[in-house]
């Protein structure tokens, strides 16, 4: 993915977890933490993508 696709993707998921969190009433909320990992995970890919460390997964 672009940067400017992967920004777009973080903003988009961004704004759609505030969204949820309000319309949910609660940070804690399923779907809210639902929204806040698939955005980490998309924040991680950013960082990496200018950085020259490898990408680390892990399953847990």
């Amino acid at each position: 993915m672009i940067d400017s696709q992967l920004n777009t993707k973080i903003e988009f998921l961004r704004k759609q977890m505030e969204l949820t969190a309000s319309q949910r009433g609660s940070l804690l909320h399923r779907d809210v933490i639902a929204l806040s990992q698939t955005l980490d995970e998309y924040i991680m890919k950013a960082q990496y993508s200018h950085s020259s460390y490898p990408v680390l997964t892990c399953a847990l």
